[in-house]
């Protein structure tokens, strides 16, 4: 599978600065947006995905260097094999064979070590101190570059909530997941803003799936804006379920009994349409009195 070159994606150098590497991709996101691309969104929408799969490998310091190395390996010419050869039938030569050649000094090692005597119990020691002392520096390694990025993740998250709602701001939210990709806060504001910024609730979905699938504490409005998303792309049997689950969580919201009406009737279901809508009401929320014919003919 050949491998994506990111930096000519983003339109940027491979020694580019992560600076540049932002500026970049919130230039390409601006351009992709719908409003600008009004005869071709599904292309935009595609665009839209490689630019931010770049995004996400390339402002991560990280990841940026494991994708670094697997694009050079992927530059490399293969290894050759050298084949068995047999003798020319006029000359008589025969070709060395270099698989072959490593073998008396593979057999050679081998008789040698089983020469060796075992070790006092102090060099044993020794050896074992020096690898659990090797075992413990990775062992915090991996706990520091953990709270580094979860850090990261959070000054991220606390400076997109700064910058409003605003395309800046979701470019902060996609840092902060790139960081820690369990950060579930930013998923769900990013899906917010997805729907109000951009009316893109398709992308939208997957993040309140995240938020759902990594939080340790369901809400309700989790399970509302996800069941928003699936109304919307005409998922009606998912977005119930979401909107069940959203009023077991939260009996009292208005809006939430409006819009699973408002599914019901997708549905053609007009019985629970007219209930949940009549729900709403005694809820409160001001829904026009003129439309009871359309939930509850």
């Amino acid at each position: 599978m050949t491998t994506p070159n990111y930096y000519q994606i983003l339109g940027v150098s491979a020694m580019a600065s992560q600076k540049e590497i932002k500026a970049a991709f919130k230039k390409l996101a601006v351009a992709l947006h719908p409003d600008k691309n009004p005869g071709n969104a599904a292309q935009a929408e595609e665009l839209f995905k490689q630019i931010n799969e770049a995004y996400q490998v390339l402002s991560n310091p990280e990841k940026r260097t494991m994708y670094d190395l697997k694009l050079y390996y992927a530059t490399l010419p293969p290894v050759p094999h050298y084949p068995e050869q047999s003798p020319d039938s006029q000359t008589g030569y025969t070709a060395p064979n270099y698989n072959s050649q490593r073998r008396p000094y593979a057999e050679s090692r081998a008789r040698y070590a089983s020469r060796i005597e075992f070790e006092p119990r102090s060099v044993q020691k020794m050896y074992f101190l020096i690898g659990l002392f090797f075992a413990l520096i990775i062992i915090g390694s991996i706990y520091f570059v953990d709270f580094s990025n979860r850090w990261n993740a959070k000054q991220s998250y606390h400076e997109a909530i700064a910058g409003g709602k605003s395309i800046a701001a979701m470019l902060k939210f996609s840092e902060a997941i790139g960081f820690d990709k369990e950060f579930w806060p930013a998923y769900y504001e990013r899906g917010k803003l997805r729907i109000e910024l951009m009316g893109d609730y398709r992308h939208a979905w997957y993040d309140f799936n995240a938020t759902i699938l990594y939080t340790d504490s369901l809400t309700a409005s989790m399970y509302y804006n996800r069941g928003l998303c699936s109304y919307q792309l005409n998922h009606y049997p998912d977005a119930v379920a979401d909107l069940d689950q959203a009023i077991k969580l939260d009996a009292q919201s208005g809006l939430t009994y409006y819009l699973r009406s408002l599914t019901y009737l997708a549905l053609q279901d007009t019985t629970q349409a007219c209930k949940n809508w009549q729900e709403a009401l005694r809820l409160g929320l001001a829904i026009p009195d003129d439309a009871r014919h359309v939930y509850c003919p």
